[in-house]
């Protein structure tokens, strides 16, 4: 815990998206094939990817925006370390900080057993 190290992947990204460009893109490099068999340019054949795989495209300001949010909840979380490691310094009585496996999600990366008190 407290790291600090935020780690974050996407799918692919670019510039913001237009529903219709990857329609375009796909549609212009049949008919460019098409145009280069005609003008005899080509053997006739068409050349294309795989029709069965699914792909995620994401506009470049949404995965922006979603890095910044997971940096800001990174900061929140090590805030309330931070303080929760305060008030413990600060009481009169011996406490241990434990994770509990309760509380821990199955996607959870546990960095280290137990968050240092300071």
């Amino acid at each position: 815990m407290g790291s600090g190290l935020v780690y974050g992947e996407s799918a692919k990204s670019g510039l913001p998206l237009d529903e219709n460009a990857f329609l375009v893109r796909i549609v212009s490099a049949f008919a460019r094939q098409i145009a280069r068999i005609g003008a005899g340019l080509g053997r006739p054949l068409i050349r294309v990817g795989n029709f069965d795989s699914e792909r995620d495209f994401l506009d470049v300001r949404d995965v922006a925006d979603a890095y910044a949010k997971a940096v800001k909840r990174a900061q929140d979380l090590e805030l309330g370390i931070i303080i929760l490691n305060r008030l413990v310094a600060q009481s009169r009585v011996k406490i241990t900080i434990e994770q509990d496996p309760a509380h821990l999600r199955s996607s959870d990366l546990i960095l280290s057993p137990t968050p240092a008190v300071t």
